[in-house]
């Protein structure tokens, strides 16, 4: 059995009950989205639950048993959890948290409107290194309706992508309807991409540390 030391950067969710975590190998910064063996891979309490029955939160350092690689072309870091506990082993500085972010010129591939899904079929001639991104947005707001969106820019570029980042939603939800603007405070978005889903990956929010 292999164990991987990760940073998580979020716990999202996953076709609720079920979680999506991931985080970067503290040793080597590479991306880590640990997957269950069911068909969509999602992740339930019982499996990522401490010792003390808590669950992994952005910034934890946790230790996870893996089985093997688990890769798909939209998410190709994905790796099946092993058998046993996951231990908390510690928590990353938010001040450091610079050290971990992504630099890439496009959020994957743009396609116009609001840049928030790729079609299945870009990914037969394309291959994607990573489905998850950590980066520092220049401006932020937060558009609470049906769903919790969040509109930034990177590069230049807007995005409006769906947040699934179950504390975030938690508070804007108890907010209300409305557009709160989010661009004075420090914040690091965790971006993910979903596997295929009616024709398209999803872009997606998973996790906004502040």
């Amino acid at each position: 059995m292999l164990y991987k030391e990760i940073v998580c950067l979020a716990n999202s969710y996953k076709n609720d009950p079920g979680r999506c975590v991931a985080g970067k190998d503290i040793k080597d910064r590479k991306w880590v989205r640990p997957v269950s063996a069911s068909p969509r891979g999602e992740l339930f309490k019982e499996q990522m639950a401490f010792s003390n029955g808590e669950i992994p939160q952005p910034l934890d350092i946790i230790k996870i048993p893996f089985d093997s690689a688990k890769s798909t072309v939209c998410q190709p870091e994905n790796i099946l959890i092993g058998g046993g506990k996951w231990q908390k082993i510690g928590v990353f500085p938010k001040s450091r948290l610079i050290e971990l972010c992504d630099a890439p010129q496009t959020i994957w591939f743009n396609s116009g409107g609001n840049n928030d899904r790729i079609p299945v079929e870009y990914f037969q001639n394309a291959k994607i290194e990573s489905s998850l991104y950590l980066i520092k947005p220049k401006s932020m707001k937060i558009v609470q309706a049906k769903k919790a969106r969040a509109i930034f820019q990177h590069k230049s570029v807007e995005y409006n992508l769906v947040i699934t980042d179950p504390i975030v939603k938690a508070e804007f939800n108890k907010k209300g309807s409305g557009t709160y603007d989010l661009s004075e405070k420090e914040l690091y978005l965790c971006l993910s991409l979903a596997e295929a889903f009616q024709g398209f990956c999803y872009k997606l929010v998973a996790a906004i540390i502040q």
